[in-house]
């Protein structure tokens, strides 16, 4: 029952982060990384996969910061590790109103950055939090992105199956120099989800995990720090 109340939660976290993760993937999955997302919620879920080639990278970007994450106790190696960031719109009427909702829609963009591996259990990155630039995509005036969020995602597919532990820092926190750690879940059985795929968000704490079964989770700890040019 227990392990039914870990993989239970973790469900319910991917059905609410569900077009999140949807966004992350297309960014790191094959798709073309020189689209912007129009992520469209509420309800018109339909017109989320619309992409259009209109986000510019900035050519000479200032702001670097290095991502450093650490996993501890962790059962088994993974096959991929992906670095996404988020950036979004902060003035979206700067878009497309969306025909059935009247309200423009909220626009996203996820850039994927390289991580390495540099030890058992680290990996680095280096992301830019000015990688892309303003721009009057739609004739409507100045789209003004701002760094939203940074992922790391560690995987395995087994039999088809992919499982997925996702670790993240929210904007303001990587350009604060900040970090997290977060416990997951070492029993997850490729072979016996049901879904073809599955990303385990993590836990903050395990408080309301019996003692003798703490020793079943592993952490991954992520941080940021500023890089001098």
């Amino acid at each position: 029952m227990e392990k039914v109340r870990y993989l239970s939660k973790s469900i319910m976290k991917y059905n609410v982060f569900m077009l999140f993760v949807a966004s992350m993937l297309l960014a790191t999955s094959g798709c073309s990384t020189s689209s912007l997302y129009q992520i469209v919620t509420g309800d018109a879920p339909e017109d989320s996969n619309q992409a259009e080639p209109l986000r510019k990278l900035n050519p000479n970007p200032q702001h670097a910061y290095k991502i450093r994450v650490i996993l501890k106790n962790q059962s088994v190696d993974f096959q991929e590790v992906k670095g996404v960031a988020q950036f979004n719109v902060v003035n979206n009427q700067c878009g497309k109103i969306q025909p059935l909702s009247g309200v423009p829609p909220r626009i996203t963009s996820n850039e994927p950055f390289k991580m390495t591996k540099i030890s058992e259990g680290e990996y680095v990155g280096t992301m830019y939090s000015d990688m892309l630039l303003d721009g009057d995509y739609y004739k409507k005036g100045v789209c003004k992105w701002k760094l939203t969020e940074v992922r790391v995602v560690f995987s395995n597919t087994v039999d088809g199956k992919r499982t997925g532990f996702l670790a993240d820092l929210d904007g303001e926190s990587v350009q604060n120099q900040g970090g997290s750690t977060k416990y997951y879940w070492n029993g997850y059985n490729l072979r016996s989800l049901r879904s073809p795929q599955f990303t385990d968000f993590g836990m903050k704490d395990l408080n309301e995990v019996p003692e003798g079964r703490k020793h079943e989770f592993f952490t991954i700890s992520i941080n940021s720090k500023m890089i001098n040019k």
